[in-house]
């Protein structure tokens, strides 16, 4: 008795989707679109947060490493950073996360933090990525981590 309810509630619904599944694709695929080619006219326009690269400080075909100055935009050195994940967010005092795990650990190799590598964005942190960014070339530092600072290298050495 048990073994014929069981067949009914496992088999009969799953042999009357694998028939609706196989009944309805036909009727389906004449409802899809054909693709159509969009073209759109460019435009110029202006942008009003100009910023001026004043200088490239590498060439094609060298390998960039961790710490690199890369490239400067406005008198603020972009520096290369190997690290696991690119950085994408703003960091700042009482963010918590992998990613500002990333940031003491790369700041501690690079000289700027002494702290623990807990994942918090401290007092300490702070401090560090107010004096990184001031090396940086930074206006009036405010220990707020800015990801637009550094271009993600994927690895050590990266051509």
């Amino acid at each position: 008795m048990l073994l014929v309810a069981s067949v009914l509630v496992v088999a009969v619904p799953a042999g009357l989707l694998v028939w609706l599944r196989s009944s309805t694709v036909e009727r389906l695929s004449g409802l899809e679109p054909e693709p159509v080619a969009v073209v759109v006219p460019v435009e110029s326009r202006e942008v009003s947060d100009r910023r001026a690269v004043t200088s490239v400080a590498v060439k094609p075909g060298v390998a960039v490493s961790s710490g690199d100055v890369v490239v400067s935009v406005d008198g603020v050195d972009r520096v290369a950073v190997a690290t696991a994940e690119p950085f994408w967010r703003r960091l700042q005092r009482r963010d918590a996360g992998p990613d500002v795990a990333m940031l003491e650990a790369w700041l501690a190799e690079a000289g700027f933090y002494e702290g623990p590598l807990d994942g918090v964005f401290g007092r300490g942190l702070t401090a560090a990525v107010k004096a990184w960014a001031e090396s940086l070339g930074v206006v009036k530092p405010d220990g707020v981590f800015d990801p637009g600072w550094v271009l993600w290298l994927p690895e050590d050495g990266f051509v």
